[in-house]
Parts: structure tokens; sequence; C-alpha cells
């Protein structure tokens, strides 16, 4: 059975308008499924670390590279399986999506729902960022996030802080994040 970590605010809320598509196609395909929504940030992680609590190895992450970086931390920061032993598969709703353009995974809901019957996998290299935990002064902490495609700092990470500060709500998400590069570059 996989178990679907859904971001309905991934895209712009293209996720949640997608969820009834999404499961109709997994229904198609025949495949075996639970699913659970997210309802805030770092609740994917969450989500996959009482998952694996509850027997589940195999996961679908339904987002873009955010949702997908979240399940990656649940399947590292889990302490109940191995993480060789569990499965990430990807269904693309998301803005940029850089993870599937290197697997050739389509950007197409029925099409990406097709390979989860495939059951062809890869080993993939994951990388583990420790660093100082400024919301946490007082205890002076170190911190730690795993990442799977690429780790964005300096400038990269400053324009993904401001997705979090200023809110889309008319642009396309693809533009609203160029309209942040360019704004970004002048701060």
């Amino acid at each position: 059975m996989w178990c679907i970590i859904l971001n309905p605010n991934a895209a712009n809320g293209e996720a949640a308008r997608q969820r009834a598509a999404l499961e109709r196609h997994l229904q198609e395909q025949k495949i075996a499924y639970t699913i659970a929504a997210t309802t805030a940030k770092n609740h994917a992680t969450a989500l996959v670390q009482q998952s694996v609590a509850a027997g589940h190895r195999r996961f679908v992450a339904v987002g873009g590279d955010g949702t997908i970086n979240e399940v990656v931390n649940g399947i590292c920061t889990q302490n109940i399986a191995a993480v060789s032993d569990l499965t990430l598969a990807v269904i693309p709703i998301g803005t940029g999506n850089d993870w599937i353009k290197m697997h050739r995974i389509p950007n197409n809901i029925a099409k990406a729902v097709t390979l989860l019957n495939d059951h062809k996998t890869i080993k993939h290299s994951i990388g583990k960022a420790i660093y100082y935990d400024d919301n946490d002064d007082a205890n002076n902490k170190s911190a730690t996030r795993y990442f799977m495609n690429v780790a964005g700092l300096a400038y990269d990470a400053f324009v993904v802080q401001q997705t979090l500060h200023e809110k889309n709500r008319f642009l396309p998400s693809k533009i609203f994040y160029m309209y942040l590069i360019f704004k970004c570059l002048f701060q």
C-alpha cells in the first residue's frame, strides 16, 4: 500500500484542486493507497514518521520540491525502519519540480500514477546539513535537515524565505517565483 502525503497548498492550491483526479487515477490503476493531507509547514515530515510507525514503507509525495524535501526529512529522521527499506515516489504538482526533471517523471498526474505500478526503483544519495538554528538562540542548538535534489544557500535561500512572507493571490506560481527572484535582487 502506498502512503500518499499530499500538500494541498502546492502550486498555489493546485494540489487541493487535483485531489479528486489523483484519487480517480489511483483507483483506475488499482493502486492501494491511503492519503494524508498536510496542514502546516513540516507537517509532511511528521506524517511520514507516524506512517512508518504504523507500518507503511512506500510513500508518494504529492506537491513540489518543498513537499519532497519534507517527506525525505520524515524518512531520514524516523528511527523505526532502515531508510533503505523505504520507497519514495513523486506525483508532481508544484512550482519548480526540479527533482522530476532529473528522473524523467512525467509532469502529468495520470502518467505519473502509472509509474507506481512499474516497481522500478533507484537508490538515491541524500545530503545532510547541520546548521545553527537561529530560532533557538537560548539553547545555541544546531539543527539538521536532509536534502535529496539540491540545497540552496545565500541568495537562493533568501528568495525562498521571501515566499513564506509574501502572499501570492494572483500570479501563477512560476511567475510569482520569478518576480521574487527579481525583487530580491534589490534587497
